[in-house]
């Protein structure tokens, strides 16, 4: 890192054959599981890099570049960062399949969720269908569903509440004028009707999977309130 490999790496990974792509995303990768390491992989650029890793095609890239994205979603500094950088749509693409790749891209998403910034672009994304499907994976190991079945609540509830009322952004509202918001009243509409829909569904979900995880443990109850 010191010699400036993280740099030199970015700078040739966009061109490159598979093989490099895939030798590229272990290298970032453990980088990424150090913390100290993270502020140097986003001033070298690397966080696009490995957003553009994500996105490929191969599996192999897919696990090793979400892996690397779980890790970083974890550093507060860099949550948004990554949301606004385009890490949602690859992550969310992982979850709709059957591989490994869907247990680190459920880890990043969540920690992504983490924060209140993110919660209205997660749910513009799919993210919180991401999540219910990887809270009724039987695959799933019990901790992550129940992470998830939580997150999907608070994030559905918070980006609802987030989204701009229809009125500010209609016709010639003071916001609209001050050029506050680009959404047409249609959109807006649309996309809250979507995450209020989406909203109400991770709600019955989330209660009914706490729900059936008391009756499993008469204890468990306790330390959901």
């Amino acid at each position: 890192m010191e010699l400036g490999a993280i740099s030199k790496l970015v700078a040739i990974v966009y061109d490159c054959n598979l093989e490099i792509k895939r030798a590229a995303a272990y290298f970032f990768a453990r980088l990424a599981e150090s913390v100290e390491f993270h502020s140097h992989l986003a001033s070298d650029r690397a966080l696009e890099a490995i957003i553009a890793i994500a996105s490929l095609e191969d599996v192999e890239c897919q696990e090793v570049s979400a892996f690397a994205l779980a890790h970083l979603a974890s550093d507060r500094e860099l949550q948004v960062a990554l949301v606004a950088l385009g890490a949602l749509k690859p992550l969310v693409a992982m979850m709709s399949i059957q591989a490994e790749p869907r247990h680190y891209a459920g880890l990043a998403l969540l920690k992504l969720a983490d924060n209140f910034e993110n919660h209205v672009a997660i749910a513009q994304e799919g993210g919180i269908q991401a999540l219910l499907r990887l809270g009724r994976e039987r695959t799933t190991d019990e901790e992550l569903q129940y992470k998830a079945a939580l997150t999907v609540g608070t994030l559905a509830s918070n980006a609802v509440k987030m989204m701009p009322h229809t009125s500010e952004t209609h016709g010639g509202g003071a916001a609209a004028r001050r050029g506050r918001s680009e959404i047409g009243f249609g959109a807006a509409a649309m996309l809250q009707a979507r995450v209020t829909q989406e909203t109400k569904r991770g709600t019955e979900e989330t209660l009914s999977y706490l729900d059936k995880t008391a009756s499993q443990d008469p204890n468990a109850s306790k330390g959901h309130h």
